[in-house]
């Protein structure tokens, strides 16, 4: 999240839901950046996706915020959702490949919080496919 004044009130609103990653004032001194990942494990239901129970779970801390930490959420320029995931390694379940879907219902209540959803792949390391290949191969 990016926006023009500390986070630290919205934070302390969600104090134990949320695990902060970043709070900080960025060096060119343009507003504020947060980063927070759920503090709780989110098991989906049947037929739902792990990143569907994710996102579902952030719109149920934020949409009944009220007061100060309301109005810092709506003064917020970027409300990033960011799904990360490896782009090499043993999928789940043998398969070959990793689909991750998003509900309607899901999409509709980020976008309702003026939310945009973002998917960041992150490459493994080198060294460490190395030593998976290894290690899976003897």
């Amino acid at each position: 999240m990016t926006g023009p004044e500390t986070f630290a009130p919205f934070l302390a609103a969600l104090q134990g839901s949320l695990l902060v990653l970043s709070d900080e004032r960025p060096i060119s001194g343009d507003g504020w950046f947060a980063s927070v990942e759920l503090c709780a494990d989110t098991p989906p239901r049947a037929g739902q996706s792990p990143a569907d129970a994710i996102l579902e779970a952030y719109c149920d801390l934020l949409e009944p915020l009220g007061g100060h930490a309301r109005a810092i959420w709506d003064g917020c320029s970027r409300k990033s959702f960011n799904l990360g995931f490896e782009s090499w390694g043993a999928p789940p379940r043998g398969s070959i490949c990793q689909e991750q879907r998003i509900a309607a219902d899901t999409v509709a209540r980020i976008a309702a919080l003026r939310g945009c959803i973002t998917v960041s792949v992150y490459a493994v390391p080198m060294a460490r496919r190395r030593s998976i290949h290894t290690s899976t191969t003897r």
